[in-house]
């Protein structure tokens, strides 16, 4: 594949010419050597260190070794049920030791894990079970007990219960009993165990295991909900994706440094592609530690941190900010939580300026790192990671701010392709855009998605064609390439003001006037909306905590910076919306900030400005 072939705009290949042949290379060596299932690849990476410490979860230790035991007695175990390389196995669990065993041993097996939640539409986990024609679902008491009602769970012949409830009431002292209730005495025969399924096998050399290829899929997992809420869009991916990235994450590839003896925080749901590729894979292909966590929950999310002692964490800008509220209401928490953690990443969503300054100062002030690194050296600044859960974790910038801070130009560093990644910024015509010009932002990579299950209509608006011919995986997104090389990429696509011109105005442009306003302001947000027939452009502005700052003066100063900015088809249209102190944004279940909510949210409680 050639990676960076692009005749029509020469100043974008010269400046990766030089690390073609060191890609084209690592490529062509992955097709050659490691042309396996992704359990292979782990366990090429863990052999020769099989007694490090693989798993941790609520206080328990699982070593390289005990990890690959029960992934094999398990492999064994659906051999036994008659599973072969091909078939789709169901999946509804949080995070949990045994749902790596089962990415491990689906993978030894050359099946398919579909991994979905009990959260979905009923409608929807309807479609998923009928469509995947799996005779075995593996669940968490936790997901369980909330589909169990459910007719068409009748008719799997296998189910596989991992009660967590136990463990979780024993180990966290921050448990709260009501998130959790114990599974039913189990007397349906056609439900087990996980202890129980694999007691009643053993580890069994003599089963013969179909061999597998980088290209053969892997998982099933769904997107954030970009689409109608309850039905995200399933996704497949192969064992080239999780393969590619995580050799691409080798330091002598990413040039960043290595992972040793770090542990990474799973808490982000597993039908989640962010949540296995970034999370679990790349921490296992590192030889690191995944501190399982099956509880996903902003107001939980600090108190998971105190829990698990991560060094590296990876969660959306809105966990961040809630966490680090969390701390400047209880510094023994704080104190106990920060200094272990050596890398802070934000994923998921766009984070604004005065957001990442602000969870910089929370984690400086409490000493974040410390424990890892000899103060005043520990690092502080929150690193980027960015690629729809389509692409897979693309971009990434170490200690973006810091960068930031010290270079020489006050423009955005943005975010750093993985060289295994093609990339284009492409305008309303589909030709590339010249560099720090907006548009949507396209990627091709080993690690793009095979495509969306069942949804050949969604297939063909995800892969579009170029003015110069050459197809792409569609980011939907606004962004713009660097002299540098890197991105920077603001807001989704589809939510733009049309003027009378014809030209159309992000409402991103206009969140980025606002912050630029007050350093009192910590995030906007601005939506287009539809109110009795009448467009009407609503910013939502949530300031810092505990700053004393005048509304009034405030939107007095974002008006003034608005017109400065846009023409009055827009002012006379604008509303803003100052959230009240000890509020926030609502979220999706995926952690991110809910759009939709905004959208349907009435103006009864804007000012308008005049």
């Amino acid at each position: 594949m050639n990676i960076y072939a692009n005749e029509k705009f020469p100043s974008y290949e010269k400046k990766h010419v030089k690390n073609y042949k060191k890609v084209e290379k690592a490529l062509t060596e992955i097709d050659l050597n490691h042309n396996w299932s992704w359990y292979d690849e782990v366990y090429f990476r863990w052999k020769n260190d099989l007694n490090k410490l693989a798993i941790y979860f609520r206080g328990y230790e699982i070593t390289g070794r005990e990890m690959f035991e029960k992934a094999d007695i398990l492999a064994c175990a659906l051999k036994k049920k008659g599973i072969r390389k091909g078939d789709e196995i169901l999946a509804c669990m949080a995070n949990c030791p045994e749902a790596i065993y089962l990415l491990l041993a689906v993978s030894k097996c050359g099946a398919i894990v579909n991994f979905w939640s009990s959260k979905f539409d009923r409608h929807f986990i309807k479609e998923i079970i009928e469509g995947s024609n799996s005779r075995i679902l593996f669940a968490t008491s936790d997901e369980w007990n909330n589909i169990k009602e459910l007719p068409i769970c009748e008719n799997i012949e296998t189910k596989i219960i991992v009660p967590l409830d136990a463990v979780l009431k024993k180990r966290d002292v921050w448990h709260n009993e009501e998130k959790l209730k114990e599974v039913d005495n189990i007397c349906d025969k056609t439900i087990a165990t996980f202890s129980d399924f694999i007691n009643c096998t053993e580890k069994n050399k003599q089963i013969k295991f179909d061999k597998c290829t980088l290209d053969d899929p892997f998982t099933i997992t769904y997107t954030s909900g970009s689409t109608k809420i309850g039905f995200p869009k399933a996704i497949i991916h192969k064992n080239r994706a999780y393969i590619s990235i995580a050799r691409f994450h080798d330091p002598d590839l990413s040039r960043m440094p290595a992972m040793r003896n770090m542990r990474g925080l799973a808490h982000i749901p597993l039908h989640s592609n962010t949540n296995i590729a970034s999370a679990i894979s790349d921490t296992l292909c590192q030889k690191c530690t995944v501190a399982c966590e099956p509880i996903y929950e902003a107001d939980f999310f600090a108190k998971s941190l105190a829990i698990n002692k991560a060094s590296f964490v990876i969660a959306t800008r809105s966990f961040w900010i809630a966490a680090m509220k969390e701390f400047e209401k209880n510094e023994k928490l704080a104190k106990e939580v920060i200094p272990h953690l050596i890398s802070a990443v934000s994923v998921g969503e766009d984070i604004a300026k005065n957001e990442e300054k602000y969870i910089n100062k929370i984690l400086k002030k409490y000493k974040a790192g410390s424990a890892k690194v000899p103060f005043p050296l520990y690092p502080f600044t929150l690193s980027v990671g960015g690629g729809d859960c389509e692409h897979g974790g693309l971009f990434f910038t170490l200690f973006r701010e810091q960068r930031e801070r010290f270079s020489f130009s006050m423009k955005e560093f943005g975010l750093v392709p993985f060289q295994l990644a093609d990339i284009a910024v492409l305008d309303a015509k589909g030709r590339e855009c010249t560099y720090e010009q907006y548009g949507r932002l396209v990627a091709n990579s080993p690690c793009t998605m095979k495509e969306y299950k069942n949804n050949v209509e969604a297939n063909k608006k995800f892969y579009i064609k170029d003015a110069y011919g050459r197809y792409w995986g569609d980011c939907h997104v606004w962004a713009y390439i660097t002299q540098k090389g890197n991105v920077v990429i603001r807001g989704r696509m589809g939510n733009e003001f049309t003027l009378k011109s014809g030209k159309k105005v992000p409402m991103f442009k206009i969140t980025e006037a606002i912050l630029k306003v007050s350093k009192n302001i910590l995030s906007c947000e601005t939506v287009l909306i539809y109110e009795k027939e009448t467009e009407k452009i609503v910013s939502h502005i949530e300031l810092i905590p505990d700053k004393n700052a005048s509304e009034r003066e405030l939107i007095d100063e974002i008006r003034k910076q608005c017109q400065r900015n846009f023409p009055e088809e827009i002012l006379s249209k604008q509303y803003y919306r100052i959230i009240p102190m000890g509020s926030t944004y609502e979220l999706t279940k995926s952690g991110k900030r809910n759009i939709r909510a905004l959208e349907l949210k009435q103006t009864k409680d804007c000012n308008k400005l005049y």
